[in-house]
């Protein structure tokens, strides 16, 4: 599933290795554009990283982003992983 979020960047990481072997992550935590804001951190994989390196922190943007979710055990879990990025004010 895909969705577009506009939002505000709040932080952004580094780039780290991920447990799989040459793929590499970077998170950015935003903000929504709402009444009722919501912070999501969001991953960046791979090449997608570099995608990065334009922005900063207070930049408000429109992100692409696959949902992704499944099971470990009992526990459910989600993860927003974005594909693109770009400047929206």
């Amino acid at each position: 599933m895909t969705i577009d979020i506009q939002c505000k960047i709040i932080e952004i990481g580094a780039t780290t290795p991920t447990t799989v072997e040459g793929v590499n992550k970077r998170t950015i935590v935003i903000a929504t554009d709402e009444v009722y804001p919501t912070q999501l951190p969001i991953d960046f994989l791979k090449d997608k990283c570099e995608l990065l390196e334009r922005f900063a922190v207070g930049d408000f943007v429109t992100i692409g982003a696959n949902i992704k979710g499944g099971k470990k055990g009992i526990s459910r879990y989600v993860n927003l992983n974005g594909w693109k990025i770009f400047k929206t004010k």
